[in-house]
């Protein structure tokens, strides 16, 4: 079962050495978990370590956030009592559908987990799957909404 492996790898993860995860860390356990936990669903995401700027004094270990792609903007709409997205190019307006394979070139996810903060490695793994649940929820409800 996929959460008894997560937790089983939870539980072997150190959880009293001090440790800063780094970029070649994020990629590899965003790969990882993203097959072990999303089944590989979540498409590419920018990762990062942030130590400035809203919550880098401790009150935020982590976020995610969509910073969708320059020329489209979206725009949460009901229309006929279904929720969907409207999406405006620079041209002007022009509705398309998003699929599975452009989402994350389109939305350009990202994740970030603060530099500052005093980590373990258990701690790091946590908050960086916790942050992909967002990915993930932001996603699923993204093409559930849109009619997928």
């Amino acid at each position: 079962m996929v959460v008894e492996d997560y937790l089983q790898i939870l539980r072997e993860a150190d959880e009293k050495t001090l440790f800063t995860p780094t970029d070649d860390w994020l990629r590899k356990k965003y790969d990882e978990m993203n097959a072990l936990v999303f089944g590989g669903v979540l498409g590419s995401c920018r990762l990062g370590i942030f130590t400035k700027g809203k919550g880098s004094e401790g009150h935020r270990l982590g976020y995610f956030h969509v910073k969708p792609e320059y020329s489209v903007k979206f725009k949460w709409s009901w229309r006929n009592g279904v929720k969907g997205i409207q999406a405006y190019v620079k041209s002007g307006y022009n509705e398309f559908t998003i699929t599975d394979e452009d989402f994350s070139y389109y939305m350009n996810p990202q994740i970030y987990l603060n530099g500052n903060y005093v980590w373990t490695e258990k701690a790091a793994l946590s908050t960086l799957v916790h942050e992909m649940c967002h990915y993930y929820d932001h996603r699923d409800g993204f093409f559930e909404a849109y009619g997928r």
